[in-house]
């Protein structure tokens, strides 16, 4: 027993921090030797000893090509590292499937890329898309280089933290990883049925939640192809008021009059005998001409923008910063504008600190000064996307 205990102390040990580099060849020695050893033929005991043995060898080798882990590991990550049984986690998509996975506490979110874009999805061509996680809806991205398992723990530190502050109340954290279009450059999707699908329902997404603005005509034409996507060919026998509804086929912001009702009705019959593929393919060209398609959406506190025939002083306060192919561009949801919009040869430089992210641009020697809380992803975006644009090594972006 006490053997056993040894060995399940070693894969804490091993499956959490590496050892250091002195360390690390003696380490792996001795934990090979153990695995090899079987004291009595039949011996549940030994073979037990040498099954976790085992265990902890491929371990270290992993944890010494992916590196040291930045957090605690998590409850459940501990109890899978002495049952020496894999971690299930599900990767998400915004069609509201998911894809189950196999980790451990080595897995890398480079890993868990390639294994959904190559093996469960079977993409083409997978630059661009990134993994994510959801905290309760609230989204970051992960590095390619960071730990699945470093998610985890984060989940269980933030379920602790509330369950701290509000004693009386009870909060749930929920974790999901979301993989999604990260970096959009021009390209044809629809040559690829499984990015097309992916793109499909992203960019229904942004529309539906009001993410992604855009215009009542274009509100009017998407609503009508999600309706024939949905119950094929028009039949006027069939009730569809409760789906005119806002959040269910129109966006949760339209407040649908009769008017606007009876024109995607109409339009909805104009588009009998679309089939879905079609119907994705129409959607995508006409979200592409959207102005702001394919931009990162951040609500952002505008420090100074010197451009004040542009911004007024009291629109500041309600300013998102949409980052994508052609630079940067400040947009305005109550007049429903872009009031200013600075080019990739006009961002000289960019910066992030104490909170606040720095744009040299230069229009009179500018600088744009703006308070935000995801300055971190606001820079890697500006850095990726001058990246693709200078060189087009667009395949290394992910």
């Amino acid at each position: 027993q006490m053997c056993i205990r040894d060995s399940i102390n070693a894969e804490y040990g091993v499956g959490t921090f590496p050892p250091s580099p002195r360390l690390v060849k003696y380490l792996a020695a001795f934990v090979l030797e153990v695995s090899g050893r079987i004291v009595k033929k039949g011996d549940a005991a030994a073979q037990n000893i040498s099954r976790l043995s085992s265990f902890c060898s491929e371990i270290l080798k992993r944890k010494v090509m992916n590196g040291a882990r930045k957090l605690v590991p998590s409850l459940n990550e501990l109890k899978a590292i002495k049952d020496t049984a894999p971690i299930l986690i599900r990767v998400s998509f915004l069609d509201e499937t998911s894809k189950t996975l196999r980790i451990d506490s080595t897995t890398t979110a480079q890993e868990v890329f390639h294994v959904i874009a190559s093996q469960k999805l079977n993409l083409k061509s997978a630059a661009g898309f990134a993994i994510y996680e959801s905290f309760n809806n609230i989204e970051q991205r992960i590095g390619m280089s960071e730990f699945l398992c470093d998610s985890m723990s984060k989940c269980e530190a933030l379920q602790r933290s509330l369950a701290a502050k509000h004693k009386n109340a009870e909060f749930t954290v929920d974790l999901k990883f979301v993989f999604k279009k990260r970096i959009f450059v021009d390209r044809d999707e629809s040559a690829d049925p499984a990015q097309l699908e992916l793109l499909f329902w992203q960019a229904n997404k942004a529309v539906w939640s009001g993410l992604l603005p855009c215009p009542s005509d274009v509100v009017k034409t998407l609503s009508a192809m999600r309706f024939q996507l949905n119950f094929g060919d028009y039949n006027e026998g069939r009730a569809l008021d409760e789906f005119l509804k806002p959040g269910r086929f129109v966006p949760s912001f339209v407040q649908p009059s009769t008017e606007l009702k009876q024109q995607i009705l109409r339009e909805y019959s104009q588009l009998a005998g679309t089939d879905g593929l079609q119907l994705k393919k129409m959607c995508m060209q006409t979200v592409r001409r959207l102005p702001l398609y394919g931009y990162a959406n951040f609500y952002v506190k505008v420090q100074n923008l010197q451009r004040n025939t542009l911004v007024e002083n009291q629109q500041r306060e309600n300013l998102n910063l949409f980052v994508g192919k052609e630079g940067v561009k400040f947009y305005h949801f109550a007049t429903d504008s872009i009031v200013a919009s600075y080019g990739f040869p006009n961002l000289l430089n960019w910066s992030y600190n104490d909170g606040e992210v720095s744009l040299a641009v230069d229009s009179q020697a500018e600088t744009i000064q703006v308070e935000t809380k995801e300055g971190n992803e606001i820079i890697s975006l500006l850095k990726d996307y001058s990246s693709a644009l200078h060189s087009n090594p667009y395949s290394e972006l992910i």
